[in-house]
């Protein structure tokens, strides 16, 4: 949590009081420094800020970045191959394909509705 908040306090320089009222009305904060669920309470005081920096140094923060960095899974199966073949998995996404739905909105229904009606009288 001390690291999350750090990082958060750094990015978008944020003075001690206000990384925690960030972190208290932003969920997606909260999830980032590893709180369960959202919730509405600070989940700590701003004072807390300067023992996390004391205890998270300048040093320990460039090891930690270094750690984060150095880190290799070894997920052979996403890495394209080279021999210039065209294997491998496709995902595909249907949500921008154009679909043939008329909306409530569309000024189209409202004439079709005109035109049945004309036709009828």
């Amino acid at each position: 949590m001390a690291l999350g908040a750090l990082l958060i306090q750094k990015k978008y320089h944020y003075s001690d009081e206000e990384a925690v009222a960030q972190i208290q009305e932003n969920p997606y904060l909260q999830f980032f420094v590893g709180l369960p669920g959202y919730q509405e309470e600070a989940p700590f005081e701003a004072s807390s800020m300067v023992r996390f920096r004391k205890r998270l140094d300048e040093v320990t923060l460039m090891q930690i970045n270094e750690k984060i960095l150095s880190y290799n899974p070894k997920d052979d199966d996403n890495i394209p191959p080279t021999d210039g073949s065209n294997s491998g998995i496709l995902t595909l996404d249907a949500t921008c394909a154009p679909q043939n739905i008329k909306y409530p909105t569309d000024t189209e229904l409202l004439n079709d509705a005109r035109t049945c009606r004309k036709d009828r009288r």
